[in-house]
């Protein structure tokens, strides 16, 4: 055993001085690919994401859809080593939950883990059949022509709605908003926030808190790509994406003053 470790930490030490690289930084990225997580540069995957209209980002496989929350350090370690938030101390199942599908969202809001009570980030793999379920049952947070009949219906529907729709602007890694393309995040509350702390709808959580740290700066984040939706889906969401042949950030420099509706991942 002790042979093999030595073994594993010299070949990391050379993988790290070819690659011009701090060891823990490598060995922080080869913990993220035990996870299954794909990662890329941000500015390659630009090329591949649309660059205005309302998108459902995301990391994906046939099995699951990856979302995040941030959370102390109490819940997250928790939930991470139990697979569920039922139990943790400080979780509480009366309050609405919300969670993102767009890595970057969350590091804004989150401030890349370093906000209060949001020390820690979980990526969490949703269940593809349980996450459009979720989805299908959601209703926008503000009047969408393409979902209420009426402001009458939207003001019933939002009142009696468990399951809360919300479209914010999307995020640079810097931080600043990028107004063209509008990022969801879901809420739950009540039977679903129960559903949702039992962890019978995950695949697995993980906690990815010191890749977060270690990328503050680096552009490296996880592999993004639009979720594919059905008509109906395109339906209750109210989405229109709207494709570009070139996609910079450039266009985000302007808008720091943009505001948005925040919520708390719980």
């Amino acid at each position: 055993t002790t042979t093999n470790t030595t073994s594993t930490t010299i070949s990391l030490e050379k993988q790290a001085e070819a690659m011009n690289v701090d060891l823990n930084y490598l060995k922080n990225l080869k913990t993220i690919a035990a996870t299954g997580i794909r990662l890329e540069n941000y500015d390659t995957q630009l090329e591949q994401w649309p660059n205005s209209g309302k998108v459902v980002m995301c990391q994906q496989s046939d099995q699951y859809v990856i979302v995040y929350q941030a959370f102390n350090d109490g819940i997250g370690k928790y939930a991470a080593k139990h697979n569920k938030f039922k139990g943790a101390l400080g979780w509480q199942e009366r309050r609405m939950t919300w969670f993102k599908t767009d890595f970057l969202w969350m590091m804004y809001r989150s401030k890349w883990a370093a906000s209060k009570n949001q020390t820690t980030i979980l990526a969490i793999k949703v269940k593809k059949a349980e996450f459009e379920k979720i989805l299908l049952q959601a209703v926008p947070s503000s009047f969408s022509q393409s979902y209420h009949t009426s402001k009458k219906h939207f003001q019933k529907a939002l009142k009696s709605s468990d399951i809360r729709l919300q479209w914010d602007p999307s995020h640079l890694p810097d931080g600043k908003p990028f107004k063209a393309r509008r990022a969801v995040q879901i809420g739950l509350r009540n039977k679903h926030a129960i559903e949702w702390a039992s962890g019978s709808q995950f695949v697995s959580i993980e906690d990815i808190t010191e890749f977060v740290v270690a990328n503050r700066t680096t552009r490296l984040i996880p592999l993004e790509r639009p979720y594919v939706l059905s008509d109906e889906l395109q339906r209750v969401l109210g989405v229109h994406v709207r494709r570009a042949e070139k996609h910079t950030d450039d266009s985000a420099s302007d808008d720091e003053n943009q505001t948005a509706q925040l919520s708390s991942s719980q």
